[in-house]
């Protein structure tokens, strides 16, 4: 899915067509994957109660990573709860691969990849702007690229007002680890967006 390019478009896609949070998966403006609920996931009265008050990051999530041909490749499943809840990120035969998890304070807050032993993997800092979000491996403290919230543009005007910002991230030489891009990138959404 991720082989011929190094950076990927996320992008919240909600409409009144698709209830429920739905990101889009884009390299070159065209629609590679997307993350969407589960199918035969039921109606959560708590997701829906914290949506109408406005509580985003509180509802549980149970996604399904699949490509351009519906071809599932993985999972990111959430629990409910008022106070930040870790992504938990799976392979499609639903092994576990790592957890993203939030740490929501005012003062520098940040967001960790925690692998197994809850060994810290990457690290999620902010920049000044609020925008731009850099990634560092933490077993080498080197650089792993960066996260960049922006909008696209588009051909009209419409489509600049109807269409949400997104995150370019940077899709990297292991899936897994691009798992773990599109995982930090979903929580910066839920948690710092907003």
């Amino acid at each position: 899915m991720f082989d011929s390019t190094n950076e990927m478009f996320l992008q919240l896609n909600s409409s009144f067509k698709n209830p429920g949070r739905k990101y889009v998966i884009l390299t070159n403006r065209e629609e590679i994957g997307s993350i969407q609920n589960m199918k035969g996931t039921s109606i959560n009265l708590g997701n829906i109660l914290l949506n109408l008050i406005g509580w985003h990051s509180g509802i549980s999530l149970n996604y399904e990573l699949v490509n351009e041909q519906n071809e599932l490749l993985g999972y990111l499943r959430k629990q409910m709860g008022i106070r930040s809840k870790d992504l938990h990120l799976f392979r499609a035969d639903q092994s576990w691969v790592a957890s993203v998890r939030t740490h929501a304070k005012l003062k520098d807050p940040s967001i960790s990849v925690m692998g197994a032993n809850d060994e810290e993997l990457i690290k999620c800092e902010w920049r000044t702007s609020g925008i731009d979000y850099s990634l560092t491996d933490v077993k080498n403290n080197q650089p792993i690229g960066t996260i960049r919230k922006r909008s696209m543009v588009y051909e009209s005007v419409k489509e600049n007002l109807m269409n949400a910002d997104g995150y370019y991230i940077p899709v990297l030489n292991e899936a897994e680890k691009t798992l773990m891009m599109i995982g930090i990138g979903i929580s910066i959404d839920l948690y710092y967006s907003n």
